[in-house]
């Protein structure tokens, strides 16, 4: 635990943007998410927040800043986990869909020009 003075302290009923169930088989599914959690957030250089089960004590999760920017940068452009999108599935996996789709087509032209390009550098050189 943080040695900083305590800045908050709450109980949270609900997922927040940081503790949030998930499915078993995605990334971080594994992770134990039961609800009411206490938070306690400290007035330290990370401003670090740490997520306490109430029924242990033990600490669930502790966050500083660069966990957060790491959620924000990886976790969440890898699963597009928001709490709501969460709650509307069918509209998440439409978003992924979409994405998925917009990525193929980005890497299927990115491959045709590089192709024609090459194919022209090479004919250049055998005349």
């Amino acid at each position: 635990m943080s040695d900083a003075p305590l800045q908050d302290f709450r109980v949270l009923q609900s997922p927040d943007a940081y503790f949030y169930p998930r499915a078993p088989e995605a990334m971080n599914g594994a992770a134990v998410r039961r609800f009411p959690v206490a938070v306690a957030d400290f007035d330290d250089d990370e401003a670090t927040r740490v997520y306490l089960d109430l029924a242990s004590g033990d600490p669930l999760l502790t966050m500083g800043h660069r966990e957060r920017v790491g959620r924000w940068l990886f976790y969440f452009l890898h699963s597009w986990d928001l709490p709501a999108m969460l709650r509307q599935d069918i509209a998440r996996l439409g978003v992924l869909l979409r994405l998925s789709l917009a990525g193929t087509a980005l890497c299927a032209t990115a491959t045709v020009i590089g192709y024609r390009r090459l194919r022209m550098t090479l004919r250049r050189r055998r005349r």
